[in-house]
């Protein structure tokens, strides 16, 4: 006998199924990215900024790094002021 609460059926909440997704998605392009640089059919650039708390870290590979981390800078402050607008909304 089951002690604990028994679901029949039980189905995963949206949010769950949404981040399995998304996941997924960010994993099978990563794979698709690096099937391309280690077979070379393509000149790939890149970049990308990690943030630690207030600390950026930036790297950047390819012929047009500069261009890629100019990008990748614009997402991260629109990230951060989106964050900090439903922040914002949370505390009122």
């Amino acid at each position: 006998m089951p002690t604990g609460p028994v679901y029949e059926g039980a189905a995963w909440p949206l949010a769950h199924k949404l981040f399995l997704l998304s996941f997924l998605m960010i994993f099978v392009g990563m794979a698709l990215v690096m099937a391309a640089s280690i077979l070379n059919f393509a000149n790939i650039s890149g970049g990308v900024i990690f943030l630690i708390g207030p600390i950026p870290i930036i790297l950047g590979a390819g012929q047009n790094w500069l261009g890629a981390i100019a990008i990748a800078a614009i997402l991260t402050i629109f990230a951060i002021l989106f964050f900090l607008l439903f922040l914002r909304k949370e505390s009122r």
